[in-house]
């Protein structure tokens, strides 16, 4: 029970913790200067910071939600130890399919591969003018 409890503690400060840096990064979008409002070095700067907070949430996120599975798997431990062995390799497998082979993932690929080709159409970028 007492591992159980870990794992629920573990998960709830992730979600927790994400969901701050979610609302952080709501904050930095409100916040985001305008062309011609501040400086080109602030302006370059601020949309891949952002991002990396945003990364930051959902990796959180990705860790509490994982917590969840890993606690589902814990639950048949009660019932019989091999039953936790079982459970542990059906996340797994679980899991591996959704971040391996999910039809979401396959339309991520084919978005970032279209984005590609169109990237490589327009030509290499140019950076903005001082």
């Amino acid at each position: 029970v007492f591992i159980l409890v870990l794992v629920f503690v573990y998960a709830f400060f992730k979600f927790a913790w994400c969901l701050r840096q979610f609302n952080y990064t709501l904050v930095m979008i409100g916040a985001a200067p305008q062309a011609g409002q501040c400086d080109a070095a602030i302006t370059a700067q601020f949309p891949p910071r952002a991002a990396t907070i945003l990364s930051r949430a959902q990796d959180n996120f990705n860790r509490g939600l994982r917590s969840y599975y890993f606690a589902l798997a814990l639950l048949p431990w009660f019932i019989h130890p091999l039953m936790l062995f079982g459970t542990t390799v059906w996340v797994l497998l679980v899991l591996y399919r959704r971040d391996f082979r999910s039809v979401t993932l396959k339309t991520l690929d084919e978005l970032g591969a279209a984005d590609d080709a169109a990237a490589d159409t327009r030509g290499p970028r140019m950076p903005p003018a001082a």
